[in-house]
């Protein structure tokens, strides 16, 4: 099965999607944006991909809420 990869970030008390792959990075150009939305991974996932989803460690995941 294809698959994507994208890495989760807080950003302005929401999580975003950035993409970490050529085929996430082809979608967002596609999408016409830097990161891939809820509704861009649904389209996503009706096309037969799977979402790998990774976040920084938790140290950075709260740094970045802190500041």
């Amino acid at each position: 099965m294809k698959q994507i990869e994208v890495v989760i970030e807080p950003q302005y008390g929401k999580w975003v999607y950035y993409p970490a792959c050529s085929d996430a990075k082809v979608f967002a150009e596609i999408a016409g944006t830097k990161t891939l939305t809820d509704a861009t991974l649904v389209q996503i996932k009706k096309l037969g991909y799977d979402i790998k989803a990774s976040a920084k460690s938790l140290d950075e995941l709260v740094n970045s809420l802190v500041r």
